[in-house]
C-alpha cells in the first residue's frame, strides 16, 4: 500500500508542478483537489476491511479538508510577508510557521467533529467556500513565469522530495497512537511538495494563483467520498473506486466548464460589498 501510494503521488506531484509551469497555476490548483490519495487509502482500507468498512469511513474524510486548508493560507501568508528575503529562508521559515498552524487546527478537528454526516458536511461546505473567499481577497495577478528547461535531474530532486515527505508522513503516523495518526492521515502530503517546489523555483507570487480555487476542487473529495460510501456496498472495491473517481472527475469538468465563472463572480460582487 504504502508503495503503491508513493509511487502515485510522486506521479501526481510531478505532473502537477508541471501543469503549474506550462499550462496555469490556477489549473494546477484545482487539480490538487482530485482525491487521488484519499481514493488509495479507501481503496486498501476495503481490500483489508471490507467495502463497508471502507464505506464507513469514507463519510469521515471532509473534516481532513479544513486543516490543509489552513496550511495553505498561513504558508501563502508567511511566503508573502518574506518577500525580497532569500529564497531558501522565506521556504523554510513558511514551512515551519505553516505546520505551526496546521497542527493544532488538525487535533482540534480530529478530536471534536460531530457524530452527525450533515453536520460535518455542512460545516465542510461553509469551510471550503469561506477559503475560497479568503483566497480571492488574498489574490493578486502572478507575473508570467519562464518553465525551468527540462532536466532528469530536477524531475528525480521533485521526485525525491515527495518521496521523502510520504514516507515520513506515513511513518510517524504508525508509531504516535490512534489520535495523531488520525491527524497525519488529513495531512496535505500532495499540496505540500507542490507548493515548495513552485515556491522555491518561481517565487512567493504563484501561489496565490495556485491556491485561488483549491477550495472549489477540495469539493471533489466530498463528492467522491460521498461516492465511495453508496457505491462500495453495491459496486465493490474496485468499480466502487472507478465509478467515484468518474463522479469525481465530472464535478471538476463541469466547475472548470460550467460554475467557475458563476463563483467567482459571486464571490467577487460579495468582495465589493464588504470592502470600504
Amino acid at each position: 500500500m504504502l508503495l503503491c501510494k508513493l509511487v502515485l503521488s510522486m506521479a501526481m506531484v510531478i505532473a502537477i508542478t508541471l501543469i503549474a509551469e506550462r499550462v496555469s497555476s490556477r489549473f494546477a490548483g484545482v487539480l490538487l483537489g482530485f482525491p487521488l490519495g484519499v481514493g488509495i487509502s479507501l481503496f486498501f482500507i476495503g481490500y483489508e476491511q471490507g467495502p463497508t468498512f471502507a464505506a464507513q469511513s469514507s463519510l469521515w474524510t471532509s473534516q481532513g479538508l479544513l486543516p490543509s486548508l489552513v496550511w495553505c493560507l498561513s504558508y501563502q501568508f508567511c511566503a508573502h510577508r518574506l518577500k525580497g528575503h532569500p529564497r531558501s529562508l522565506t521556504v523554510g521559515f513558511s514551512l515551519t510557521m505553516s505546520l505551526c498552524c496546521y497542527l493544532p487546527i488538525a487535533f482540534v478537528v480530529q478530536q471534536f467533529a460531530p457524530e452527525s454526516l450533515f453536520l460535518r458536511l455542512a460545516l465542510s461546505l461553509i469551510g471550503l467556500f469561506s477559503f475560497a473567499f479568503l483566497f480571492h481577497c488574498a489574490y493578486s495577478h502572478p507575473p508570467a513565469i519562464t518553465p525551468q528547461l527540462f532536466s532528469w535531474k530536477r524531475l528525480l530532486t521533485r521526485a525525491l522530495l515527495t518521496g521523502i515527505i510520504i514516507v515520513a508522513i506515513t511513518s510517524s503516523a504508525a508509531h504516535v497512537g490512534s489520535e495523531w495518526s488520525g491527524i497525519f492521515s488529513a495531512f496535505p502530503a500532495t499540496i505540500l511538495p507542490v507548493a515548495l517546489i513552485l515556491h522555491s523555483h518561481y517565487g512567493p507570487e504563484i501561489l496565490s494563483s495556485l491556491f485561488r480555487e483549491l477550495p472549489m476542487g477540495m469539493l471533489s473529495i466530498v463528492v467522491f467520498s460521498l461516492t465511495v460510501a453508496w457505491s462500495f456496498p453495491i459496486l465493490g472495491i474496485l468499480w466502487g473506486t472507478i465509478f467515484s473517481y468518474l463522479v469525481a472527475g465530472c464535478y471538476l469538468l463541469f466547475y472548470e466548464l460550467r460554475l467557475r465563472q458563476q463563483l467567482q463572480s459571486c464571490i467577487t460582487n460579495v468582495f465589493r460589498q464588504l470592502k470600504p
